[in-house]
């Protein structure tokens, strides 16, 4: 009976220490399942499904800053202080108020170009692509009422005004709303496009010579119309200095390719634009 019971013990024990042995050996090979060495980490690098969350470079992640009502006017103009509180209006169907403020330097509505300060003055864009023939503003300051007039505008350009009788303006005086109280896009009898009739040709000094290219005599005067600019837009674009119109009046008949020179009154080849002409073809 003892000799029965050791051998039993000595099977149990064996079986033990089989099993023991089977559990150590699967444990260490799914160990090295499980966790590869080192080196075959680095040889195959975990590939991801989901993107990672990789921050913007900043040029990309800055959120572009508000323009104020001083960076989006659109011109930079040498003497005129705008008046921010005045906000852009249009004024006709032609007509756009971009600004209002007052000017220093030369007053150029009626040609004198004499020095002046703090005048009341306006820019206007004609929001249309007819030209404003001729148009009239208003706007009221203090108590009294400020005068503008501009002629002779394209399409899709702008232009300051002055003050036609030279009002000036003070901080604090109120100020209402620009008015249009006439506007009008009748061109007629004034030739936008006249090279079929006449060549124009700019030379050094500030001359201008007109030539009669039309194939026959042209019997009138021919007057030439043409206004000041300057590049005073953020980006160079030419804005007309003044609602005056300037106009040069060359003295006809006209004997086929015949020749007119003239040096016209603020005339300049980098600061004049012109406009149109009028004649009898």
């Amino acid at each position: 009976m003892a000799k029965y019971t050791k051998k039993n013990n000595d099977t149990k024990t064996t079986i033990i220490v089989i099993a023991f042995a089977v559990l150590l050996i699967g444990a260490i090979v799914a160990a090295v399942l499980l966790f590869p060495s080192g080196r075959q980490q680095t040889a195959q690098p975990t590939v991801q499904t989901e993107p990672t969350s990789i921050t913007e470079p900043t040029e990309l992640t800055v959120q572009p800053t508000e323009q104020t009502e001083e960076e989006a006017f659109p011109f930079e103009i040498p003497g005129f202080a705008r008046i921010e509180d005045i906000p852009e209006i249009i004024v006709d169907e032609q007509l756009c108020v971009l600004g209002v403020g007052s000017y220093s330097g030369p007053y150029f509505e009626d040609g004198s170009d004499e020095a002046v300060t703090d005048v009341l003055a306006i820019v206007v864009e004609n929001i249309r692509e007819d030209w404003v023939e001729n148009a009239d503003l208003t706007l009221s300051c203090g108590e009294e009422t400020a005068q503008f007039s501009v002629s002779a505008l394209p399409g899709h350009r702008c232009a300051i005004l002055l003050e036609q009788n030279r009002m000036t303006y003070s901080d604090g005086v109120e100020l209402g709303s620009p008015i249009c109280t006439f506007c009008t896009n009748d061109m007629t009898g004034k030739n936008v496009d006249f090279d079929a009739d006449f060549l124009l040709e700019p030379y050094e000094g500030d001359f201008l010579v007109l030539r009669n290219v039309s194939g026959h005599e042209i019997a009138g005067d021919a007057v030439l119309y043409y206004k000041s600019v300057a590049p005073y837009g953020r980006n160079g674009e030419l804005l007309f200095m003044g609602g005056i119109a300037y106009a040069n009046r060359f003295e006809g008949p006209f004997a086929v390719d015949e020749m007119r020179q003239a040096s016209p009154a603020h005339y300049t080849i980098g600061g004049s634009a012109i406009l149109f002409m009028s004649y009898d073809s």
